[in-house]
């Protein structure tokens, strides 16, 4: 069967992998994505599903891993000491296989996973790795080591319940040392003697970090000030994808006074644009914008205080991002100044200064507040809501 049209070289010539990063302190090359270890068997043995029963070669624990966190959703280049468990002695041709896609078999599905393959170069790099068989492929006899491997395109996504990576991964290895590895070969030679001599974690975790993206909502309103009782005000929302790298998708936007604004059937607000951006990405670094008017009213001095708070998804982070923000209307009094009229009621004879009678009304115009009169000052007679000395006619009102 030929596979997938790949051929990518693992070792050649002095055992440099064609396309890899060169890293020293690793203890082999590191394919690029390609077949992950179910494909290759199938391709190799002739079919059948790997049920890796044997547990002669084990990754048990990562270590020593750069960098100390990725982004949620996105990939990244991983370096890593992985703790290998060997039980048995003269394992050849050892291979790492690692499902960079993150996904839910460490095998592969058969087809169309990609994973890559750490292989191991024997002498004279540095113990521990061994030939024992003589050919260009590393060997391992039975204890414990640490294997570096610098694997790319890693895909940053949390195992379940946890915040760390999770890197489904499966070893493989031959029993027999007659089965070369050739110097020119792809990971089409690193496959099982037989369907159960693998073994595979498809639930492994490596102590990176998995950060999710930051989100930023930005909230305002136009106008900020209404006279009692109050009217239609437009809220404009703002919502930023923080993250350089990641994408997010909007997934909620709810007033905790105009309720839910991704909600057709919200009555609570008109001219909503918020209800298009259901559902939408927003790139990294991007930012979306929606507008909805909604009634707002109180008495004078009140100041209305809404929070909108918006969340969006990301793969790899099991629960929603949020952020929210708020935005404020002021409620003022409506003066409607009082009417004053004075009218002289009666009079005697003037010229004999005898006393007139005056009569002032205040007229209160307002439907909405109650006035209290504090004082009335005439002209003439000063404050007449205060005594008089004598000579100053009675006050009426």
């Amino acid at each position: 069967m030929v596979a997938r049209g790949m051929s990518v070289a693992i070792l050649a010539g002095a055992g440099a992998l064609v396309g890899a990063r060169p890293a020293l302190a690793d203890n082999g090359p590191t394919t690029e994505n390609g077949a992950c270890m179910q494909e290759v068997f199938t391709s190799e043995v002739g079919g059948g599903s790997l049920n890796c029963t044997a547990n002669d070669v084990r990754i048990s624990a990562a270590t020593s891993v750069s960098p100390a966190t990725c982004v949620a959703g996105t990939t990244f280049d991983l370096t890593a000491t992985f703790q290998t468990v060997v039980t048995a002695s003269s394992r050849y041709d050892v291979g790492f296989w690692f499902n960079t896609e993150g996904g839910a078999s460490a095998r592969g599905d058969g087809s169309t996973d990609q994973c890559s393959l750490s292989a191991l170069e024997p002498p004279p790099r540095p113990i521990p790795v061994l030939d024992l068989d003589g050919d260009a492929c590393g060997d391992l006899n039975s204890g414990t080591y640490s294997l570096t491997f610098t694997i790319e395109d890693v895909l940053c996504q949390a195992a379940p319940g946890t915040n760390l990576l999770r890197l489904p991964n499966c070893t493989s290895w031959h029993n027999k040392a007659g089965t070369v590895c050739d110097p020119n070969t792809d990971e089409f030679e690193f496959f099982p003697d037989t369907k159960s001599k693998c073994v595979c974690d498809d639930n492994f975790t490596v102590p990176v970090v998995v950060v999710p993206a930051e989100l930023l909502v930005v909230k305002s309103v136009t106008p900020t000030q209404f006279v009692e009782p109050g009217g239609i005000a437009t809220y404009t929302v703002q919502i930023t994808n923080q993250s350089g790298t990641a994408t997010v998708n909007i997934d909620s936007i709810d007033d905790d006074l105009y309720g839910d604004l991704l909600d057709p059937a919200n009555t609570d607000v008109s001219d909503n644009t918020c209800l298009a951006l259901d559902g939408d990405p927003i790139g990294p670094g991007g930012t979306v914008t929606c507008t909805f008017k909604a009634l707002v009213d109180g008495d004078p001095g009140d100041v209305v205080t809404d929070i909108v708070e918006a969340c969006v998804t990301q793969v790899g982070v099991p629960n929603p991002i949020c952020d929210d923000a708020t935005a404020s209307v002021t409620i003022t009094d409506e003066f409607v100044p009082p009417t004053l009229i004075k009218t002289a009621l009666s009079t005697a004879n003037c010229s004999m200064q005898v006393d007139a009678t005056y009569q002032v009304v205040v007229q209160n115009n307002s439907t909405k507040d109650t006035l209290t009169v504090n004082t009335l000052t005439d002209n003439r007679f000063g404050n007449i809501t205060a005594p008089h000395a004598a000579g100053v006619a009675s006050n009426r009102s």
